[in-house]
């Protein structure tokens, strides 16, 4: 079996020229996946200011060539990278944050937005050890999830039951 750290390795070292490959092209599409992915491996590799970086690159080039899918998975990306680092009153912070983005989802009819900030605002209440609230606002978002405002072939499903089972397991 490979470790881990090998296949991070090598990957971001199959990256790097990819990168600038498409960079040199103006390939704007391969681009923007490229550094999508790399933004993931370097999440993997705790290198997290750097993922937040390449993902800050990556989305508004994704937003621009129309991929919406392919961007809200990475802004649900960041979200949860976002989450998991907040410490202290940077967590109340970023409640505040993401609760101004619910309002812009919900006013410009951004539904599966709308469900991605839920979820998030879900992760914070968890992080602030307020399981109860966490497990209410998940199961909403799980409750009004649809063909139209899910995307990654289950994958946002599948991260909203990992944390409802976190959470309700925090909660007792």
């Amino acid at each position: 079996m490979v470790p881990l750290v090998d296949v991070v390795t090598t990957t971001n070292e199959l990256l790097e020229p990819t990168i600038v490959g498409f960079r040199e092209l103006g390939d704007r599409w391969g681009l923007a996946m490229a550094l999508s992915q790399q933004a993931m491996v370097q999440s993997l590799d705790a290198k997290y200011e750097e993922a937040l970086a390449t993902w800050e690159e990556a989305i508004p080039l994704l937003q621009e060539l129309g991929a919406a899918e392919d961007s809200e998975f990475s802004q649900m990306q960041v979200m949860g990278l976002r989450v998991a680092t907040a410490e202290g009153e940077g967590v109340d912070e970023l409640r505040q944050e993401f609760i101004g983005l619910l309002a812009d989802a919900r006013r410009d009819g951004n539904r599966r937005f709308e469900l991605i900030t839920q979820m998030g605002l879900g992760h914070i209440e968890h992080v602030a050890g307020n399981d109860e609230a966490a497990i209410e606002r998940l199961e909403d978002v799980l409750g009004n999830l649809d063909h139209v405002s899910a995307f990654g072939g289950g994958q946002m499903e599948a991260m909203l039951r990992a944390g409802l089972a976190v959470s309700r397991a925090c909660a007792g």
